[in-house]
């Protein structure tokens, strides 16, 4: 259902004068936000109650007449400016000259913030990042579950305000993360439509003085040496099934600098040279297109193993090692099938690592942060780790280390009364 703006003239009696009257003022409520007009109207809640029953006689008959002006110029008002919002209203309302939409040559049907999403999301997958794609497409559904039509005008920092603590009040299951990345769609969406020409770029809501989008408090995700131990020399109870093989691309993806699972399924024979294996980031191929630098990892002995036990026989350098990406495969279903693996990874790791009694979620983001931690530890630049793991910016590292930090200056305190 569309949003509308319910107007109306009201006693406000929230606030009261010396003579017992209430001030008249003009409320419009749009979007969950309120706003209010002074008429310079005043008067008793005895008197406001006759002039609503239409029982006004005398001067209350001519306030009455005031007030249902009042409303009918509001009306008018609203009924004049075309998308609504209460900025728009408020300088309609108040004499002021309108700030008019700017039309949009290249995209003149888009209006709402959902047709700028759409398009973005069309072109997304056009240029095979479904992934990415699914991401927005999950943002505008949250967006749209909040607030069913909305314009760029309409996105204040008051609104994004309330839609934080509406996504994130009791019950909701969404975490401050969540809604951060939401909003980051959101703000892409918004510059988007200001380089298109559908929005002015004053009415912008984020950044300083204005709305900050929230940022998740970091969860300790590595695991110890030890912990790493115990995955690698657990016997599965169900050999040769997705038990034995989760385990063991969970320990590929560990040992081959924190492989993403994406990498993982597009690794082809071609891809080993003799000791190392060289591959381009899926999520970094498409920014870094004009000169792509490959990660490359050596590979341990258990690599090997792994490799050789699930690995496609015969070995055709152009054939894809393990058989989960097919040639001719588009985007949408690549991303469909790597997100199944990481389902089947992540099941069956909380089960082994609740039979080895390991306590920190195991997941196969976990091994990639376990990676860069051990690095770490072993006294690693964090220059090198950057480059191992294929990161284009020191500071994505150095977001992946900070519970190491954390965790080292406890282990240091404790270590002065030892």
């Amino acid at each position: 259902m569309e949003n509308k703006a319910t107007i109306a003239v009201i006693a406000d009696k929230r606030s009261q004068k010396k003579d017992g009257t209430h001030p008249v003022k003009l409320r419009v409520i749009y979007m969950r936000e309120t706003r209010y007009f002074s008429t310079g109207l005043a008067v008793s809640s005895e008197d406001w109650d006759k002039i609503v029953a239409r029982k006004a006689r005398g001067t209350l008959k001519e306030i009455q007449d005031q007030v249902v002006a009042i409303e009918s110029k509001a009306y008018e008002v609203a009924a004049s400016i075309g998308a609504f919002t209460l900025n728009r209203f408020q300088d309609a309302y108040n004499g002021l000259p309108v700030q008019q939409e700017k039309e949009a040559e290249p995209m003149p049907k888009l209006r709402t913030v959902y047709d700028v999403f759409e398009v973005y999301i069309a072109d997304l997958r056009a240029t095979d990042r479904a992934g990415t794609a699914s991401s927005y497409n999950t943002a505008k559904i949250s967006l749209r579950k909040f607030c069913d039509k909305l314009y760029f005008e309409d996105v204040t920092p008051k609104f994004l305000e309330k839609y934080q603590k509406a996504m994130t009040g009791e019950g909701t299951g969404n975490s401050l993360t969540t809604v951060g990345m939401y909003l980051r769609a959101l703000r892409t969406i918004f510059n988007y439509a200001i380089e298109k020409g559908i929005v002015m770029s004053n009415f912008y809501p984020f950044g300083k003085r204005k709305y900050q989008i929230p940022t998740g408090a970091n969860v300790k995700k590595a695991l110890t040496r030890a912990d790493v131990l115990k995955i690698t020399n657990y016997v599965p109870k169900y050999p040769d099934t997705w038990e034995e093989q989760a385990r063991d691309l969970w320990l590929l993806s560990y040992a081959c600098n924190g492989m993403n699972i994406k990498d993982l399924c597009n690794l082809k024979y071609s891809s080993i040279k003799g000791n190392k294996i060289f591959f381009i980031r899926q999520k970094t191929e498409r920014t870094t297109r004009s000169n792509p630098k490959p990660v490359i990892a050596h590979l341990p002995e258990i690599a090997v193993k792994i490799i050789e036990r699930w690995g496609q026989k015969p070995k055709h350098p152009d054939s894809y090692i393990f058989p989960f990406y097919e040639a001719g495969m588009d985007a949408e279903r690549r991303f469909v099938v790597s997100k199944q693996i990481v389902h089947n990874i992540n099941r069956w790791m909380k089960s082994i690592s609740a039979e080895l009694g390991i306590e920190v979620p195991v997941t196969t983001y976990t091994a990639r942060h376990t990676f860069s931690t051990v690095l770490k530890r072993s006294g690693a630049s964090i220059e090198f780790i950057s480059e191992s793991l294929g990161h284009t910016d020191v500071r994505t590292t150095e977001s992946y280390l900070a519970d190491f930090d954390d965790e080292l200056r406890e282990e240091m305190s404790k270590r002065l009364f030892e």
